[in-house]
Parts: structure tokens; sequence; C-alpha cells
């Protein structure tokens, strides 16, 4: 069997969750995990902080490439996401 397809019925058959084509791409294109699941979710930046009980600067920072993030802040983050935290890394 192909490896793509054991991995795509391994997600499915442990209810993973799936990403459109295009979430994928910004990712593989280098783009910052946190905007595009944040934007893929449909949260502002005030919305992501408000939910994850972080600073909106900090979003920001994380966004523009200027700050990786403390461990505490991204796994907050993440989790206001739904995601795990290294997802977002």
């Amino acid at each position: 069997m192909d490896p793509d397809i054991r991995a795509y019925d391994e997600a499915i058959a442990a209810n993973e969750e799936t990403f459109p084509d295009h979430v994928a791409k910004r990712l593989i294109n280098g783009e910052v995990p946190l905007k595009v699941f944040r934007e893929y979710r449909g949260l502002a930046g005030a919305d992501l902080a408000s939910r994850a009980g972080v600073q909106l600067d900090q979003i920001m920072a994380i966004e523009a490439g200027n700050s990786q993030g403390s461990p505490e802040i991204m796994n907050s983050l993440a989790t206001a996401l739904g995601l795990e935290s290294d997802d977002l890394t």
C-alpha cells in the first residue's frame, strides 16, 4: 500500500483533524503556523489573545517572526486553536 494512503487511513482511524490543501500549502511555503491556523479558524488576533489569555502584541510578534513565544504561551495558543503545541512550530 502507498505510504501516503496508509498515513491518511491511520489519521482517519485515529479521528485526527485534517486540513484543506490551501492550509498545507501555506505551511509548506514557510508561513508562520500560528498565523495560518488563526486565519483558518477565522479568528482575529484579539479574539485569539482573549481565548488564550495572552497579550495581542505577543501574537503579533510571533506572527511577524520577531518572537518564538515561550513554551507556555505557545501551549496556550495551541489549546485555544484546538491544536497540539507541535503544530505551531
